[in-house]
Formats: C-alpha cells, sequence, structure tokens
C-alpha cells in the first residue's frame, strides 16, 4: 500500500473516503460478515483485524509524507483522528 501511493503520490487525498478506499473491499465484506454471523468460525478474527490495522497504518504514512510540510488542516485532522482511534482501540478478546 505505501509503495503503491507513493507511486501514485498526487493521487492521495486529505479525507477519510481515501483512507477507506485503500482497504481491499473483501475485508470490509468480510467485516460485515462477521457482524451477521456469530459464533465459532474457522476465519482467525484477529488475523483479519491487525491486516485492517496495517492497511489503515500504510494508508495514513502515506497521506503524511504527501501533505508533511503543507499545512493541509484537513490532513492533519484525519491522521488525528486514525491516530485516536488505534490509541483507544481495544485489545482483541478472541486470543489470549
Amino acid at each position: 500500500l505505501v509503495a503503491r501511493s507513493l507511486i501514485l503520490f498526487d493521487s492521495i487525498e486529505p479525507s477519510n473516503e481515501w483512507l477507506e478506499r485503500q482497504i481491499p473491499s473483501f475485508l470490509t465484506e468480510l467485516e460485515a460478515f462477521a457482524a451477521a454471523r456469530s459464533g465459532v468460525s474457522d476465519i482467525d478474527w484477529l488475523l483479519v483485524g491487525q491486516t485492517k490495522a496495517c492497511l489503515v497504518a500504510g494508508a495514513c504514512l502515506a497521506m503524511g509524507l504527501r501533505f508533511a510540510g503543507t499545512s493541509n488542516e484537513t490532513a492533519k485532522d484525519v491522521l488525528l483522528t486514525r491516530l485516536e482511534a488505534f490509541r483507544n482501540a481495544r485489545r482483541s478478546d478472541l486470543h489470549p
């Protein structure tokens, strides 16, 4: 994700929508599937959550690099919101 964003540097937008578009649709669909179904599953949900977190962190890194030194308030707000979300995230109860 970071490499692709650095190649497509000018396409990075300072918005939550851009960040969400960086997450593959199958991960979003998988989360919706998890919400609809409860119980034991063959899917490692901790891994799914960590994968999404890594993708979001990579997108935040790319956005930070793109808008560093520009004083773009929108980018700053998006990045601070995501930072707070990571800080406040709960540890998974699925694995010890």
